[in-house]
């Protein structure tokens, strides 16, 4: 354990270091770094706003002495050269975040400070603590202290939609000795739940009465706001509470529900915002028999998070229960209606049992 003297020393560095710290976090909050596939190309290979956070956070690991490297646009590393640099003991975080989506009272992609919190994009998942731990490596590196074996930085590119970097990485260097990440509550997390991703599709349907429908922002989030247009008269349908009402005209009615978001893996104390409708859509009969059977699939998945309703409740004494929500609505071109599932497993389910 450190001594008195040495614990008085960071305390000082930190609160002298304190303001680069922010302005380097600040820096890639400012860069919108969602994957974007439609702009993706040769070098960006996730799109251009997760390269521009890859080309800033490797240019801050230069900047503090590290040894830094794009790597095709899929992965960066950044290390400090040890005694022994057959070893890697790695710090592995991530520069792209998920969808911004409704409900920000400012700019996510302008940091700001307010009542002594960063607020942003990224502040949190994963750009701040990455740069925190980066200058944590920092003050060793000014002290003089060599590690025993090189201490490398992995940053990743697509954590939040597919894990491309890790396979990358994985394919073309060795495994670390020792790897951790500043992507979890305080104090460690030494494993996570599985993690599956599926899409519920309806069969071709030609009486439908949902005129467009393009819901929630990313499979891993429990959407805040939602909006679906259907035929209706907006006269005849009555007023609920988080549910908006407009006329759209040509006798459509555009819905807007307002309910309470958040991440996958936690979603007590969330209100789906596509569960809202689809039970309003259900109560006030807005939908055709063929969209009634789906809307009802959406419901036993959306109203129950624990994965009884569609079969696949668990749990273990490691991770506790299984969670499951739906996080994007759509119907496509076709006619067909779409629902997206995430699900986060405990060690007594397996991927595979999701599609028996």
């Amino acid at each position: 354990m450190a001594d008195s003297k040495t614990l008085e020393h960071i305390d000082q560095w930190v609160e002298d270091n304190w303001e680069d710290v922010v302005k380097d976090i600040e820096k890639l909050v400012n860069i919108p770094s969602q994957e974007d596939l439609d702009h993706a190309g040769e070098g960006m290979p996730y799109g251009p706003g997760p390269l521009k956070a890859l080309e800033a956070g490797l240019e801050m690991c230069e900047r503090m002495g590290m040894k830094a490297a794009n790597h095709e646009g899929y992965v960066g590393t950044a290390d400090y050269t040890g005694e022994h640099d057959d070893k890697k003991i790695c710090i592995i975080g991530h520069l792209d975040t998920v969808p911004c989506g409704p409900g920000w009272s400012q700019d996510p992609h302008k940091m700001t400070r307010r009542d002594g919190y960063l607020i942003g994009r990224g502040t949190l998942d994963d750009k701040g603590p990455f740069v925190v731990s980066a200058y944590a490596a920092k003050y060793w590196h000014e002290q003089g202290y060599q590690f025993p074996y090189t201490l490398r930085f992995i940053l990743g590119c697509n954590e939040e939609t597919g894990f491309l970097d890790v396979y990358y990485y994985k394919e073309h260097f060795e495994e670390p000795a020792f790897i951790m990440s500043p992507d979890a509550e305080y104090p460690v997390s030494a494993g996570e739940k599985g993690i599956y991703q599926g899409v519920f599709t309806s069969g071709p349907i030609s009486d439908g009465k949902i005129v467009s429908w393009n819901a929630g922002e990313a499979p891993n989030a429990i959407p805040s706001d939602a909006f679906v247009v259907v035929n209706a008269d907006i006269s005849k349908l009555p007023t609920c509470q988080g549910i908006i009402l407009t006329d759209e005209g040509n006798g459509n009615v555009r819905i807007d529900a307002k309910g309470k978001g958040g991440h996958a893996a936690k979603p007590e104390g969330t209100k789906n915002a596509i569960g809202m409708l689809v039970d309003y859509m259900l109560d006030n009969d807005l939908v055709s028999e063929s969209e009634r059977q789906f809307l009802n699939l959406q419901k036993t998945l959306i109203d129950d998070y624990s994965g009884e309703g569609v079969g696949v409740k668990a749990e273990d004494d490691l991770f506790g229960p299984l969670t499951i929500i739906g996080g994007t609505a759509w119907k496509g071109d076709d006619g067909i209606l779409h629902q997206s599932c995430d699900s986060r497993y405990p060690t007594t389910f397996s991927c595979e049992e999701f599609e028996i």
